[in-house]
This record gives C-alpha cells, structure tokens and sequence, in this order.
C-alpha cells in the first residue's frame, strides 16, 4: 500500500484533531481551584500588625506571629482603601462598621438599612462560575454570632445571605446523603475513554511502520506527548484517591474553641462539595474565654490609642482570630490532593473590616493572600501601596487567576484596574 501524506493525516489525523482536546481535558482534571475568604472584625493595633522590611525581605508583626510557618506562602498586602465605605462614613453619614460590611465584597455603594447590600458579593459571582458542577456554588460559615447588621454575603440588592453559625446543621447540610466512595458511573466512562486513546495509540503505530526516519521522530514525539496528556487526563482524582473523607457529625456547640467548622469546609472542599467558603470570625467569639472583660468593642477597640491596657487586649482577641487561621491553614495542608494538598489549590484571603478601628478608617484595609502553590500569586512577600489603591483592584487581580471573567463591583465610581504585582 503507498502510504501518501493523505493516507497519513486519515489514519493519524483523529488523534492529532483530539490532542488540544487532550489538552482541555488535562486542564480540567488538574485540583480545582478553590476561594475561602477569612473575614475578620474591628481592626487592630497597627504597630501590632504590620510586617516591617522590603517586599521579599521582611518580618510579620507580632498578631501575624503564628503565621511564620507559612510566611514563604504569605502575599501580605497594606496600603489598600476600600474607597466605598470612607466614602459612606465621611460623606453619607455611614457609622463604619455597616459601610465596611455591606460593601466588603459586593464592592459597590450600599443601599440602605442593615440589609443593604447594593448587589451581590464577589464570592457568589465566583462561585457562579467555579462552582457549576458541585453541589453547593458557596459556603457561609460564621463562628460567633452575626447578626443582620453583619452580612457581607448578598445574592443581590438587599438579599443578605445567612450565615451557617450551627456546626451540626452546617454537617447535615453539606454531608448528608452523600457518600465519599467513587462514582461507578463515572469509573466507567473514564475506562471506555482510556480504552479509546489505547486504541488510537496502537492504529498509530502500525502507521508508524510505513514512515520514514523524520516521519517517524516526529510521530513518536506525538505519540509521548499524548501519552503525557493521556496521563494527566486519566490520573485519579482526589475525591477516589482518599482524600475525601466525610467527619463525623460535631456534638452540640460547647464553646468559643470548637474547630468542628473548620474541619467540615476543609473536607467539603476536598469532597469537592463546594469550591467557595466564607469564614466569618466575630467578636463576641473567645472574649470571655480569653479573660477579656466588658465590652470589647466599646471598651477597648475605641479605646486603642487612649488606654495604654487596650493594645495587649487587641492583641490578645487577634492573635486568636489568627490561631483559627492557622489551624484551618493546617487542616487544608493535612490534606493530599494530586502531588500536593489541598492547600496548594486554595486561595485564602484574610481581610478585615478596618484598617484602624478607633476612628472607623478604612484605610489601610489589609488583605493577606495565603496558598500552599503559586496558582494565584507569587508569595512570600509583602507589598506596600502608597497611592490607597481601592481594595476591588486587589479582586480584579485575583479574579484571572481563578480562571473567572471579570470586572466585578462598581467600575464607574471607584478604580478597577488590577494590581499587576500580585500575580
């Protein structure tokens, strides 16, 4: 048989059209990427909190202590404004604390009253987009109580989105009915799939007989480059690797200290439950149990510059928000997931409602980017902006590397454009 150039596109042309297939498929059985936003309440002390040094030569302050095991994962961010809710507090007669909350991820002026948000936040467009093929699109998780005044999670104008405070509801939500094990279905499909290239790969090699020597080198080389392809494609997903366990359903709330939360959004993110999850860590949280007395808000953030006891008191409730930081942090790392852990593929993204809580400033604003890989940015460093670039230029950043369109928020009143250093 003369074997024409024809003759060779015919019998190798169908795994030469599939291999940007191979390619697209690859991609999407890499780990998913994953957001959790950790939101914090009240500010700090700022010399407590900032790192000192250059961008890749610097140390964490002292309320970012327990984070040093991760600082070479840390993108440590100051200088940023969220620019909407300075506005409402010095121009529309805002109290601080609601503008910063209403408009801390939704990133577009609030409307009104404690359920204003004046459209949805940025974790619900995210997950519109990461979360189309799991079973909850997002997560709100709150340990403390939250209430309506402290939404910072919107479906649209004025729909706040209620928070999960009640870790046994937050299991029966996210757990039950479902089981870990791997889909046979799907076990099946991936076998007929492996059994197709299998197919593909041995045609193409009696082909490959016909050819010359270039021919053939080249033909080889497509056929290891396929095989690579086929190789990531066909790779075990973490959901039937043993990365997906299901905890066991939490007793009754007990106290302030409880971790049961943590580890039910660690594991729903493995068991590709959502891919989407807000951390809401509030203030009347561990206060007691840290032997902090009267009010924390009124008698100590307000406090902060005047009474020389309030920044250890500060101190002591932030170094705690962190502590529930970090073991989340732990609980994300503990966890395989491909050559890594599930960490590797989470962008974390710690931010807080005040850069300086005593006069309700939003400058300042600070944002802490934390991932085990660099899928979302390059870390270990510390940026400081002197412009107060608005915090959705920080989202307008992040949003590519998630693999998400953008713009998102209000593009017209406030700046947008992205911070190209992150990344």
């Amino acid at each position: 048989m003369k074997l024409t150039r024809r003759t060779l596109l015919r019998g190798a042309g169908g795994a030469v059209v599939a291999l940007p297939w191979l390619e697209a498929m690859a991609q999407a059985a890499e780990s998913p990427k994953r957001l959790v936003i950790f939101y914090t309440k009240n500010g700090f002390y700022p010399d407590f909190f900032w790192p000192k040094g250059t961008e890749s030569d610097f140390t964490l302050g002292r309320i970012m202590g327990r984070l040093q095991p991760y600082k070479d994962k840390l993108l440590v961010l100051r200088g940023l404004e969220n620019k909407i809710a300075t506005f409402m507090r010095t121009q529309a007669n805002g109290n601080g604390h609601f503008d910063a909350t209403a408009s801390a991820l939704t990133l577009v002026t609030p409307v009104g009253g404690i359920t204003g948000g004046g459209g949805p936040s940025i974790d619900q467009y995210i997950g519109e987009h990461l979360g189309r093929d799991v079973r909850f699109k997002s997560i709100e998780y709150a340990l403390g109580y939250a209430n309506r005044s402290s939404n910072i999670n919107f479906s649209g104008v004025r729909q706040p989105i209620p928070f999960q405070g009640d870790d046994q509801q937050l299991f029966d939500r996210l757990f039950t009915g479902f089981a870990a094990s791997p889909d046979p279905a799907a076990a099946r499909v991936r076998a007929d799939r492996q059994s197709i290239i299998d197919s593909v790969s041995a045609n193409l090699g009696l082909v490959q007989k016909r050819l010359g020597t270039a021919d053939r080198e080249r033909l080889d080389a497509h056929l290891t480059m396929t095989r690579e392809f086929e190789r990531r494609v066909f790779a075990t997903p973490a959901a039937t690797s043993g990365s997906c366990n299901v905890p066991g359903r939490p007793k009754v709330n007990a106290s302030a200290s409880r971790t049961d939360g943590f580890d039910m959004l660690a594991h729903a993110l493995a068991c590709d439950r959502t891919r989407v999850a807000t951390i809401f860590v509030h203030d009347d949280q561990a206060v007691s149990q840290l032997g902090i007395t009267g009010n924390y808000h009124n008698d100590w953030v307000h406090a902060m510059f005047t009474d020389p006891a309030a920044p250890e008191v500060i101190f002591k409730k932030k170094d705690w928000d962190v502590s529930r930081l970090v073991y989340f942090l732990d609980k994300l790392k503990s966890i395989p997931e491909g050559n890594g852990t599930v960490l590797d593929n989470t962008l974390v993204v710690w931010t807080d409602e005040f850069g300086s809580a005593p006069d309700h400033r939003h400058k300042d604003t600070p944002f802490v980017l934390i991932s085990g890989s660099n899928r979302f940015f390059r870390p270990g460093r510390f940026l400081h902006y002197p412009d107060a670039p608005h915090i959705n230029q920080v989202w307008s950043a992040i949003l590519p590397t998630l693999g998400v369109p953008g713009p998102f928020g209000d593009t017209t009143k406030y700046p947008s454009a992205s911070l190209p250093s992150i990344v």
